[in-house]
């Protein structure tokens, strides 16, 4: 997102004072038509209102709409603040299970309505047409740039999530596998984290490679993996399940690997 929005829309310069007066003026107004234009959007897509969504709808369209009103009136102000915002949003937008694209949804439709707000409000005081259109370019694009830093935090989100998950599986695994039996009260810990059910019997591959979330993809039946020691440790849950051995030798096939014999979970070694 750029740094303030006359990067964006480098006409907002020549826009005499009177315009962001205007606007400024408008704001009160312009946060609760919006306010509603994004609730029904959300309604529509099923979500909640109230508790923590509710709360993150308010604080971003509050924030939206004066970031844009102030600089409309100060275009060299910095919109870092604002971008820090819908960072934060986008990453609250995966952890409750939201598509990446939700959120933009949402976005374009509250800066089509701001748009349609302005044009209705413009009156004999308000924005010459010409000045109009420039405010529209800016409108536009900073609803982009709203996105874009939202996409940014999602994404972040989700990094950091799948470093969080294999971390939590390293540490299931490693108790799983070391020289001693870990307590029992650690083992239900660990796999209450990764949520991963103990099993009454394991069964420990090691593979040569690092790609154990591939490996423990392909095999599937709940099969979870890590890397120990420059090779993949793979836990096989159960393996006596009907098939469970013969997926696990298939994804396998022209690898160099090992298979441990099944036994109780409590006595699974390297």
């Amino acid at each position: 997102m750029s740094d303030a929005l006359i990067d964006i829309e480098p006409g907002l310069a020549a826009l005499p004072p009177t315009v962001g007066e205007h606007l400024r003026g408008l704001r009160a107004s312009l946060r609760g038509r919006i306010l509603a234009t994004v609730r029904a959007a959300m309604r529509a897509q099923g979500r909640s209102l109230t508790g923590g969504q509710g709360q993150g709808l308010t604080l971003g369209v509050e924030t939206a709409v004066d970031a844009f009103v102030e600089a409309v009136a100060d275009p060299g102000r910095d919109l870092a603040p604002t971008r820090a915002v819908f960072h934060a949003l986008g990453r609250t937008e995966y952890r409750e299970g939201h598509r990446v694209d939700a959120l933009r949804t949402v976005l374009t439709l509250g800066a089509r309505d701001i748009w349609a707000f302005l044009v209705e409000n413009a009156g004999p005081a308000g924005p010459a047409p010409g000045d109009l259109y420039v405010i529209a370019g800016a409108l536009f694009g900073f609803a982009d740039a709203l996105a874009g830093a939202a996409a940014e935090g999602f994404l972040d989100e989700q990094r950091d999530a799948a470093q969080d998950w294999a971390t939590t599986r390293r540490r299931l695994i490693t108790l799983l596998v070391q020289p001693e039996a870990p307590a029992e009260s650690a083992l239900h810990a660990a796999a209450d984290a990764a949520r991963w059910p103990l099993p009454r019997s394991v069964a420990v591959v090691s593979v040569d490679g690092t790609d154990a979330e591939h490996l423990a993809r392909s095999i599937g039946g709940g099969a979870i993996a890590t890397v120990i020691d420059d090779a993949v440790r793979l836990v096989l849950p159960d393996p006596g399940t009907p098939g469970r051995l013969a997926r696990a030798r298939q994804a396998l096939s022209g690898r160099r690997a090992a298979l441990g014999p099944t036994v109780e979970l409590g006595r699974a070694r390297l």
